[in-house]
């Protein structure tokens, strides 16, 4: 694959993976709040990798309440869809399964492992042979403002 398919990928990923990034905030202790999420990439053949994405994400207390409604939802540039599967939830670690179809299919596995208010975690990609990983870290900042 190329550095710049690979580049592609990681960035409709990027987007895919905010969702599953969000989940640990509502497992667990189940907080609602502002939460800030960091993802780094490492991408085959690009030595200093993605620069860090960070966003901040407000976990109502009603999604709080209800940890699958945080699931991505199977849409991203129109031409991937991306699928959830074997999501579990045990003790203070989250596990999954992401299928995504479209012109490079990807398969992956993530885990989030939460304390309180902060999470980590990690997701193995697949992508045309090669693996990528996403890595993930966040912190609940405080309420969220209206």
């Amino acid at each position: 694959m190329s550095i710049r398919t690979s580049f592609n990928v990681a960035l409709v990923l990027m987007g895919v993976m905010m969702g599953p990034a969000a989940l640990a905030a509502q497992q667990g202790p189940r907080l609602d709040g502002d939460w800030q999420v960091s993802v780094d990439m490492e991408v085959p053949g690009m030595p200093t990798g993605l620069p860090t994405h960070t966003m901040n994400r407000c976990i109502t207390k009603a999604e709080a309440a209800n940890p699958e409604n945080a699931l991505p939802q199977a849409t991203t540039d129109g031409s991937v869809t991306c699928k959830v599967s074997n999501y579990k939830s045990v003790g203070n670690t989250i596990t999954w399964a992401l299928t995504c179809i479209g012109e490079t299919p990807i398969k992956a596995t993530g885990e989030l492992v939460y304390s309180g208010s902060t999470y980590t975690g990690a997701m193995k990609l697949d992508v045309d042979g090669e693996t990528m990983t996403m890595k993930y870290a966040a912190t609940r900042v405080g309420d969220c403002i209206k």
